[in-house]
């Protein structure tokens, strides 16, 4: 943490930013207000739990809206939250972390209903006509994470791995490239999540108006995403997430682990996206790579 000796030695800061920043060291929480800390979650249970962790952890001032994420900003959903707005983009957030959902069959549906059409310029990624076949609604929070960055803004979002090579993602990774520098990407296995098998991929993007085409990206690879059919690999694939599902069906739950290699990645990942160097340790070089 940031001492204020330090901060007054070798930063010139006027009256009102030393203030601020003393008030962080007081109250790390300080920041956090419905203008510029919001979450959304569709499902009102969830967003009242995750209300009520704000809380518990000291941020409760924190905004978390019950809605779509994917509406359109001037939808009832937005009222009276800095996310209402007549545009298509807000681009307010520094920093946006998304989970969103995978394969939702009808979800054109929803947006017919919310008038959200290729004709109303919601989204670019709406090409012609709404397809209600379509289930690929993960393509849509990539553009919305886009709309709501700033310039050179950041993001982590969790998507499918097949959208990495799979045709009917083609749009959405030309959108990626247009829009963003892909400064890392974690690879896991199938045993990432409960209740389904599908292999993720966390991208860490930054939004950038001129995208640079010769930039590095740091991958992980988790060890049974390396080796998918190697001896005793989801022990080695627990050991690298740090943690466990249940497989007693009468008794689900998560088991955490002390340790994980990933917790040992994790500050490899964050000094790479802040200064495109990094030292990879002998002991991890199989894992995390540079291209």
């Amino acid at each position: 943490m940031w001492s204020r000796t330090l901060l007054n030695e070798n930063y010139n800061f006027n009256e009102l930013q030393t203030k601020k920043i003393n008030a962080y060291i007081d109250d790390p929480y300080s920041w956090v207000n419905k203008r510029n800390c919001v979450g959304i979650e569709k499902d009102y249970r969830l967003a009242k739990t995750t209300k009520i962790a704000t809380f518990l952890n000291g941020d409760g001032n924190a905004e978390i809206i019950s809605g779509d994420g994917i509406n359109k900003f001037n939808s009832k959903d937005y009222e009276n939250t800095i996310l209402n707005s007549s545009k298509n983009k807000i681009e307010k957030f520094d920093f946006v972390i998304s989970n969103p959902p995978y394969s939702i069959d009808g979800f054109m549906r929803n947006f017919s209903k919310n008038g959200i059409t290729p004709e109303s310029g919601d989204f670019s990624l709406l090409l012609k006509k709404l397809n209600y076949t379509d289930s690929a609604i993960e393509t849509f929070f990539v553009e919305r994470t886009e709309q709501l960055l700033v310039n050179n803004g950041y993001c982590a979002i969790v998507l499918p791995q097949s959208i990495l090579s799979n045709s009917k993602y083609e749009n959405m990774r030309r959108f990626m490239f247009k829009n963003f520098e892909i400064k890392a990407l974690v690879m896991t296995s199938d045993i990432t999540f409960s209740g389904t098998t599908t292999s993720p991929v966390i991208l860490f993007l930054k939004k950038t108006k001129v995208p640079n085409k010769h930039y590095k990206t740091l991958v992980v690879g988790s060890p049974k995403y390396m080796k998918p059919t190697g001896s005793k690999m989801k022990d080695q694939e627990i050991k690298f997430l740090g943690y466990e599902f249940s497989t007693n069906r009468a008794k689900s739950g998560i088991t955490i682990k002390d340790n994980s290699i990933l917790s040992k990645i994790s500050p490899i990942i964050n000094n790479f996206i802040s200064n495109d160097e990094i030292n990879i340790p002998k002991n991890l070089s199989n894992l995390v790579y540079i291209f």
